[in-house]
């Protein structure tokens, strides 16, 4: 894993995953992709922990997980997946 990776996984239906450079890549270089993991369950101090990224990039999020969009203050989810958002007063 790489918070700034060097390649990337392409995922195909079959289930055939290629990794291909995004770049040059010099003899003896690390191969480096984002895995960007999605973790469904409650995001406790210890799973962080288990998840930490420790890559050392300039960019690094310090997690191996996939970054989650944060919700607008008054935002809920509703059934079907929409979205509404209630303005405070």
């Amino acid at each position: 894993h790489g918070c700034d990776p060097n390649c990337e996984a392409i995922e195909y239906d079959d289930g055939r995953v290629f990794i291909c450079a995004k770049r040059t890549i010099r003899a003896g270089e690390e191969l480096r992709y984002d895995y960007r993991l999605e973790y469904e369950g409650r995001m406790s101090r210890s799973v962080q922990r288990g998840f930490a990224c420790r890559c050392g990039a300039r960019c690094c999020r310090g997690t191996m997980l996939k970054a989650v969009p944060r919700r607008n203050k008054g935002a809920r989810i509703t059934s079907g997946n929409k979205k509404t958002v209630s303005r405070r007063q």
